[in-house]
C-alpha cells in the first residue's frame, strides 16, 4: 500500500583527488563555486590530503617515500579534517545557481565534496552537480640555492 508520502535522503558527490599537477608545492585555495541545480540545503567540504596518525618503524613498509614524506614535512601529526559550508537555496523548485565558496587553505592535494538533502517529490528533485570551479594560487616555491 503506497502511503504518498515522501522519505529524505542524501546525495552524495565526492571529486577525484587533485594536486594541479605540481604535487611537491604548496597552493593556495581561495575560493571555489559549485554550478548546480538544486533547492534546500547544499553542504560542500574541501579535505585537505595528508597521511593521519603516527607512523613507527614498524609500520613504515606500508607507506611509499612520498606518503613518508608528506606526513614528516607538511602535516606532521595532523588528521585529515574538512572545511564545511553549509548554504540554503530557498527556491519552491531546484534552480541552477552557483554557489561561491569563501574560504582559504593551504594544501599540496585536495578534493572535494558536496551533499544535498532530497525527498523525491519535485520540490528538491531532480538535484544536478554541473561544475565546480577551485580558484587556486602557487603558495611558496623554493629556489635551488634554498635546498
Amino acid at each position: 500500500m503506497h502511503s504518498g508520502g515522501a522519505e529524505a535522503f542524501n546525495c552524495v558527490m565526492r571529486t577525484k583527488i587533485y594536486d594541479f599537477q605540481t604535487p611537491a608545492e604548496w597552493k593556495r585555495l581561495y575560493w571555489w563555486a559549485i554550478d548546480l541545480a538544486a533547492s534546500g540545503e547544499v553542504r560542500a567540504s574541501a579535505f585537505v590530503v595528508g597521511l593521519s596518525g603516527s607512523v613507527t618503524y614498524d609500520l613504515m613498509e606500508r607507506y611509499t617515500w612520498d606518503e613518508l614524506l608528506e606526513y614528516t614535512w607538511d602535516r606532521p601529526g595532523q588528521e585529515d579534517t574538512p572545511t564545511d559550508t553549509v548554504e540554503t537555496i530557498n527556491a519552491p523548485r531546484p534552480v541552477r545557481t552557483l554557489l561561491k565558496l569563501d574560504y582559504g587553505l593551504r594544501f599540496r592535494r585536495i578534493y572535494f565534496e558536496v551533499y544535498l538533502t532530497c525527498d523525491g517529490t519535485s520540490a528538491t528533485t531532480p538535484a544536478q552537480i554541473f561544475s565546480i570551479t577551485p580558484m587556486i594560487g602557487v603558495k611558496a616555491k623554493m629556489t635551488n640555492g634554498v635546498n
